[in-house]
């Protein structure tokens, strides 16, 4: 498999990535993670319900987990054996009511 560039190849194989909410816990809220590469649209990535039931999209199944602290309010995503199609700004949204999960 031939890298883009060499910087990429040199880069670290994974990242976490830590969203942190204010004002309340994610004890009991449903934490969702999301992207969007550049010049594309937002696409889910996962939704965190517990550390042994956590859904991932296919393009990072295999390649992800995710954790929580729930005292400190804070969210974990981790990506391993990256990608240059990885490159992208990342979300987190936490769902604390009802409504439908395909739209953001």
């Amino acid at each position: 498999q031939k890298c883009l560039c060499d910087s990429f190849c040199r880069s670290p194989s994974s990242v976490q990535l830590s969203c942190q909410g204010y004002g309340f816990s994610f004890e009991s809220d449903i934490v969702q993670w999301y992207r969007q590469a550049p010049g594309s649209r937002i696409k889910w990535l996962s939704t965190f319900v517990t550390s042994s039931d956590t859904i991932f999209s296919h393009e990072v199944e295999g390649r992800a987990t995710a954790s929580q602290d729930d005292s400190q309010a804070l969210s974990f995503l981790s990506l391993h054996d990256l990608f240059p199609q990885d490159t992208a700004r990342y979300f987190c949204a936490v769902r604390t009511g009802t409504g439908n999960l395909t739209e953001l």
